[in-house]
């Protein structure tokens, strides 16, 4: 068979479109997602649509509304490029191709450490704690069903909606516990 250059651009391109996809997401795409003040104030700057792997991204994953899935996405789309990379993501770790971050915000963690809830060992994030991150995004916190509220001295939080698929999954109060290191 004769060598078609067309054939092979199209091979080459077709290979380029399946290492990297485009969320487009730098818009108001993700203000249904966004559930608490630091999302939606992270949402209101200035956005751009976030290329990713394929594979490492998945719609049922974002669907979960999973703040630290919900926080990477964000960073993702509203970060600047970070020079230098962090660890993680020179060693090729995480679903984004670029190491992005929000200075002031989610502690100035990447989105690929974030997406995994692990900002808090990002090699980039800012000097301060992560006081703003108000997201409900753990980093690394340790979440234990319980119904007793005697171990803390204050009475569990409420449990979640009837109906949602958290109280079906777990009926009962969520308690933070320490981590268990």
């Amino acid at each position: 068979m004769p060598w078609d250059a067309a054939v092979a651009v199209a091979a080459l391109n077709n290979a380029a479109l399946q290492q990297q996809a485009i969320l487009l997401i730098g818009g108001q795409e993700l203000a249904r997602f966004c559930h608490n003040d630091l999302q939606r104030a992270v949402l209101a700057l200035p956005g751009q649509n976030v290329r990713y792997t394929p594979g490492r991204i998945s719609p049922q994953q974002v669907g979960t509304h999973r703040p630290s899935y919900i926080n990477a996405l964000l960073i993702q789309s509203r970060g600047v490029v970070s020079v230098p990379a962090c660890d993680r993501c020179r060693d090729g770790h995480g679903p984004f191709p670029e190491c992005r971050r929000v200075q002031g915000r989610f502690g100035g963690a990447c989105g690929n450490c974030k997406w995994p809830d692990l900002a808090a060992r990002c090699s980039v994030r800012d000097n301060e704690d992560d006081d703003d991150d108000s997201s409900s995004s753990s980093d690394d916190d340790v979440v234990v069903i319980s119904d007793d509220s005697s171990s803390d001295g204050g009475a569990p939080p409420p449990p979640p909606p009837p109906g949602t698929a958290l109280a079906k999954r777990f009926p009962g109060p969520l308690k933070k516990k320490a981590p268990l290191y």
